[in-house]
């Protein structure tokens, strides 16, 4: 819940390590929670969707927070276990991890404009292709957290980002044969 306190997660990860479970679950959800907090701020909250229920003080990021860790509380410690199964995750936990991850997708794909995204010089040759060429760079570095957000969480990988990279027919390009 205090995942803008560098001094609580590091106490909070410390604590996991020393008591024999990987922290990279709760260094993953920090920073997912960080990037929707930056969200939020920039955009405002017109453009995220958080059950009224669950809003606390148009806080967004703190309410998923507290959402987070209460699923956390009721499915208990074994939810950090490297063996845990490879089942999907049931009920308030499950439900609570798909919120969050809508919303960082959303706070991923901020850096793709919606005129010119960094695949458009492909189509017709104008813009500044190194330009946007570094944009799509960037955009593909801020993807990777929400890979690893589904990934540390056992969730469907997102596929998003692939849509926005097969509308500007440059998905083959740079994601896959890693050509640049």
């Amino acid at each position: 819940m205090n995942f803008e306190n560098p001094v609580m997660v590091a106490a909070a990860s410390s604590f996991l390590e020393l008591c024999g479970f990987p922290a990279i679950m709760l260094r993953v959800d920090v920073a997912a929670l960080s990037r929707i907090n930056s969200f939020c701020k920039l955009k405002g909250l017109a453009d995220i969707h958080v059950d009224s229920s669950v809003m606390h003080e148009n806080d967004p990021a703190g309410s998923l927070a507290r959402l987070l860790a209460d699923a956390y509380r009721e499915a208990g410690v074994t939810i950090l276990s490297p063996k845990k199964s490879k089942t999907p995750l049931d009920g308030k936990l499950s439900t609570t991890l798909l919120t969050v991850l809508q919303i960082l997708e959303k706070a991923s794909l901020t850096s793709v404009e919606k005129d010119v995204s960094p695949g458009a010089w492909l189509f017709n040759g104008m813009y500044d292709g190194s330009e946007l060429r570094r944009k799509q760079c960037e955009s593909s570095e801020r993807w990777s957290l929400v890979t690893t957000f589904c990934n540390v969480h056992q969730l469907p990988i997102s596929t998003v980002y692939l849509t926005v990279l097969a509308r500007d027919n440059d998905w083959v390009y740079e994601q896959f044969l890693n050509l640049t």
